[in-house]
């Protein structure tokens, strides 16, 4: 319960506006329940259920799946934003469905459908498996999560699809469509094995045993672990066997990472935001928000002013059975004193034995005084430190709920434009 209300009430805050449109529209706002997330730095990818719960997590720079009980933590440090499923073409949609993981029961076999995620900033596609109807969150359809993410370049699922049609006309001796298919395949996915590999296949099949020869060699060249495939294949018994047993000792090239992994944003140093925050009071200050724009030109840019903030929470990540679901009280902690950014500008000075807690971020009506710190309703994370990135950017009056050491409520005016 507290999940979907903590991330709903979130998720409207930080990206909702005025000017939403329809539900089917792509600008529209969603819900993280009917949808997937991708980290601030766009390194992580995680797919979501019904429950809010984040089921899997990827990691886009090593190419390996997240630990499940870290995908917890790596959202709060890091924030996340949410993507829709996309439509693919046909054939692409096509051979993920012929490859349909095995499913528990027949009810979720019979209603399971893959969803496609694509991920520009690695020339991506993600996807996974949900059973039921995915669509506009306010309509309440309901779906379950199956599992299965898989994330590859875009150009190896193409390839993959492509080839999958090529074997199709091979068993039908179609070999001039066939062949146009394979090299299209190849040209798209020079790193793909099996393009070369069905390609000796095809060459074999027109009793040209040298070049088969020849493109086999390619396929093992990329990837060794094909011999034993190619020895057993009756598509290759027309390859002379001494001629493929020589091949057993080709070593293939160290495989390149998948996904070529770019961030998104760039930890650029911390600036001296001083002349831009000045203070007006106790625990008072005015700022210039179109200064503080072209000084901090990104949300990770500003979560980076406070590389010494971390999550404190009572839940302990690394025994918990469910991690993505803890019940616990978030907040920010800081236990040094930064040299610069947002964060030195309103003279925040902690230390180990009297940290700075960020409980909560609100927004002040103008000429309202802020609402009473209410202990116990934190909301502490990435996410609220977006929101008052997105906070300082439109010019709002932002009350800063902290500890008590730190005067409990810190408000920030905009400064009048001259």
């Amino acid at each position: 319960m507290r999940c979907s209300i903590l991330v709903s009430a979130l998720f409207v805050l930080l990206f909702w506006s005025p000017s939403a449109k329809a539900c089917d529209d792509p600008g529209e706002p969603i819900n993280i329940c009917q949808v997937a997330a991708l980290t601030l730095d766009g390194r992580y990818f995680f797919s979501t259920s019904m429950q809010c719960g984040l089921e899997e997590g990827f990691d886009l720079k090593t190419g390996k799946p997240v630990p499940r009980r870290n995908i917890r933590r790596l959202v709060l440090q890091l924030g996340v934003r949410y993507l829709k499923p996309e439509k693919v073409d046909p054939a692409l949609k096509t051979y993920v469905e012929s490859r349909r993981p095995n499913f528990k029961s027949y009810d979720e076999a019979d209603g399971a459908e893959p969803q496609f995620y694509r991920l520009p900033h690695v020339n991506g596609l993600a996807v996974f498996w949900t059973s039921g109807i995915t669509g506009c969150p306010v309509q309440g359809f309901h779906y379950e999560y199956l599992g299965g993410l898989t994330v590859k370049p875009l150009a190896r699922w193409r390839s993959a699809a492509l080839l999958q049609q090529a074997r199709k006309l091979l068993s039908r001796r179609r070999t001039s469509e066939a062949k146009k298919l394979i090299d299209e395949a190849g040209r798209l996915d020079p790193g793909n094995a099996e393009a070369p590999y069905v390609g000796a296949q095809l060459l074999a099949s027109l009793h040209k045993p040298g070049p088969a020869l020849a493109s086999l060699k390619r396929a093992l060249t990329i990837d060794a672990t094909l011999y034993k495939r190619a020895h057993a294949d009756r598509h290759l018994k027309r390859v002379p066997r001494k001629q493929l047993e020589a091949l057993r000792n080709i070593r293939s090239k160290a495989p390149e990472p998948l996904l070529k992994f770019k961030p998104l944003f760039s930890k650029a140093t911390v600036p001296d935001l001083a002349p831009v925050i000045s203070s007006t009071g106790k625990r008072r200050y005015s700022y210039d928000p179109a200064r503080f724009k072209q000084l901090v030109p990104s949300p990770l840019a500003f979560i980076g002013h406070g590389r010494l903030l971390f999550v404190e929470s009572g839940c302990d990540f690394a025994s918990s059975k469910d991690a993505t679901v803890c019940e616990s009280n978030d907040y920010l902690k800081m236990v040094a004193r930064p040299d610069k950014g947002f964060w030195a500008a309103l003279g925040i000075a902690p230390t180990r034995k009297h940290p700075f807690r960020l409980y909560d971020v609100l927004v002040v009506p103008p000429n309202e005084p802020p609402k009473p710190f209410a202990a116990g309703k934190t909301a502490g994370d990435a996410w609220m430190l977006a929101k008052l990135y997105r906070s300082l950017l439109a010019g709002k009056r932002v009350a800063l709920y902290a500890s008590k050491a730190f005067g409990r409520v810190i408000l920030l005016e905009p400064r009048p434009a001259k």
